[in-house]
């Protein structure tokens, strides 16, 4: 039976793309990949959305071939690295920045997409810059936590530098990356800490879909205790079953990896040893994670 599932990463956010479902739908029917950066399949393009910008994915078909495996699509938010090199090239795609390849990818088990979002961010780029943005002018009544937005936005310039000179030149891409990152803040400055509780709550009480939350037990900006603060107060039917289920351990290895209180439709993983980014600073303990997702 397909699973239906969102992982969300210690801030859920959730992100609406235009066009993004016509790429999923396009992905899981074309064959066709091409080669780029490394030798393994891939197909790297920019999807148009009209009178906005160009939205640039990058795909990857898993090398597991025996039986069909799902679709993991990895969306970052504003203040985060695009996908296309933290998550791809820096956590869990096949090959890191000196080309690599990882015995422990994801791409080994599952078909991968990142989709660079916002657009300005990454490769994808803005076309139609009309009056409706921000001006230079208007970005300088910032508040206090809208400041540390632009200061938490800021690429690292040789990291860009490596994807301008060395991935995009693989890829056969144009442009130059991230370069429509401050406007992304501009653009985003007045939503810089509103929470999106009520909306994990409408998907747990008015849709299907199973929601699964981790939290490196080592993050010392979004604690867990923390998280637990919003995950035990959500408001929906299922809330008294989640907080009654028992906090299970998880052993993988016979090393405890963290532990886990789960029903059918929500899940919470604690995770020992792990900070910010639980893919990188245990890749052990987020693969049991999507194998209790994905049901393999």
């Amino acid at each position: 039976m397909k699973k239906e599932w969102i992982a969300l990463w210690a801030v859920i956010a959730i992100v609406v793309l235009t066009g993004g479902g016509v790429l999923i739908w396009w992905l899981a029917r074309s064959p066709e990949t091409s080669k780029g950066y490394g030798d393994i399949k891939q197909h790297a393009a920019f999807v148009p959305i009209r009178d906005v910008g160009e939205m640039f994915y990058w795909y990857y078909p898993t090398t597991e071939t025996s039986y069909p495996r799902p679709l993991i699509v990895w969306l970052h938010g504003v203040t985060d690295v695009p996908p296309s090199l933290a998550a791809n090239i820096g956590a869990f795609g096949p090959y890191d920045r000196h080309l690599n390849r990882r015995n422990d990818s994801w791409v080994e088990d599952y078909n991968l997409l990142f989709i660079d979002a916002p657009l300005g961010s990454g490769f994808s780029r803005l076309v139609n810059r009309g009056p409706h943005r921000p001006t230079s002018s208007q970005s300088n009544g910032l508040s206090g936590n809208q400041k540390q937005l632009r200061v938490l936005a800021q690429p690292d310039e040789e990291l860009v530098a490596f994807m301008n000179e060395e991935v995009a030149a693989a890829l056969g891409v144009s442009g130059n990356y991230d370069e429509g990152r401050q406007e992304v803040v501009d653009n985003f400055k007045n939503s810089y800490l509103n929470s999106a509780v009520p909306l994990v709550e409408e998907i747990l009480q008015n849709t299907k879909l199973t929601v699964t939350i981790y939290n490196g037990n080592l993050d010392a900006i979004s604690s867990t205790p923390g998280q637990l603060e919003w995950v035990n107060s959500l408001k929906w039917d299922g809330q008294e079953e989640f907080l009654n289920s028992r906090r299970n351990q998880v052993y993988v290895n016979d090393i405890l990896e963290g532990s886990v209180r789960e029903t059918d439709r929500l899940k919470f993983y604690w995770v020992n040893a792990a900070g910010q980014s639980v893919p990188v600073d245990s890749p052990v303990a987020m693969r049991r994670i999507l194998q209790s997702i994905a049901g393999y």
